[in-house]
């Protein structure tokens, strides 16, 4: 089964095949801003998982931790729809989960950085928490 993930206005697009190897919530600080949300929501695949990529992107890769990390946004809307982080994630690039725009996909599998998690939400359903990254 191909997955779309698109951002909002549908200008920029990737399409992967199957489930993801892993997917993850952050709740760290810098994801809560560029997100605007409490948490950032990845869903992380090979890249050889990637059967497509549609539009034109841009690029932020001022991280303050991961100086190689890369996501790619939509000039257009703003929405981050994918993004690399190869010294996290070697050989794997991330799309966001609520870019697939889809109920049935599988939530977060793990929580990290919880110690900047707002105290009103709770654990995500079948999601551990990483003590690593905790």
């Amino acid at each position: 089964m191909n997955r779309k993930a698109e951002c909002g206005c549908g200008r920029l697009k990737v399409v992967v095949a199957g489930d993801p190897q892993m997917s993850y919530a952050c709740h760290c600080d810098f994801c809560q801003k560029s997100t605007g949300s409490i948490a950032a929501f990845g869903a992380v695949y090979r890249e050889e998982d990637f059967i497509s990529f549609e539009g034109e992107a841009s690029v932020f890769s001022e991280f303050r931790n991961w100086p190689d990390a890369k996501k790619h946004f939509c000039p257009v809307c703003g929405t981050t729809v994918h993004w690399v982080n190869p010294e996290a994630f070697p050989g794997m690039r991330m799309v966001s989960i609520g870019c697939f725009a889809d109920p049935e996909f599988p939530g977060p599998a793990v929580q990290v950085q919880t110690k900047y998690r707002h105290s009103w939400c709770g654990d995500f359903t079948g999601a551990a928490v990483s003590k690593e990254f905790s």
